[in-house]
């Protein structure tokens, strides 16, 4: 069975879009945008977003990155600082400046069971858990990541 040329098309804009990740730099998605239609891709600020959601791209330390999670890359194991409870079902997690985001995008992709949300800051996560018993289980997780 023949691919379709929209799968096509969206793989090829996948693959420009790693490469420019890689050896870029790039702080704004607008430049990202620019850069793409200069190489001929048919591309918006909400298309490049989409798809940054379903590369794993996240912005660290001010530049655009794809998370590699379950590697030597994971930014859990780069910038957590410190992990602490607060209240029967909240973790307050501190990261390096900037790595926020970072952080909690892998600790949502991770699926991490008792984890019920995160809202990430500059530096520092609310990770919300689903009771008390689960905030043990949950930092015991994110250090193992």
């Amino acid at each position: 069975m023949a691919s379709s040329p929209h799968l096509d098309m969206k793989a090829a804009r996948h693959a420009a879009i790693r490469r420019l990740l890689e050896t870029g730099g790039y702080t704004s998605q607008e430049a990202i945008v620019t850069q793409m239609i200069k190489e001929g891709y048919d591309v918006t600020q909400s298309s490049i977003s989409r798809d940054f959601k379903e590369l794993g791209v996240t912005k660290l330390a001010g530049v655009y990155r794809i998370i590699h999670i379950g590697t030597f890359q994971s930014p859990i194991k780069l910038l957590v600082k410190d992990i602490d409870t607060a209240g029967d079902n909240l973790l307050v997690v501190k990261t390096s400046s900037g790595g926020a985001s970072a952080v909690a995008e892998a600790i949502d992709i991770e699926g991490i069971p008792g984890v019920v949300g995160t809202v990430a800051g500059d530096n520092t996560i609310f990770v919300a858990t689903k009771d008390k018993s689960s905030q043990s289980r949950v930092i015991k997780k994110i250090n193992e990541l």
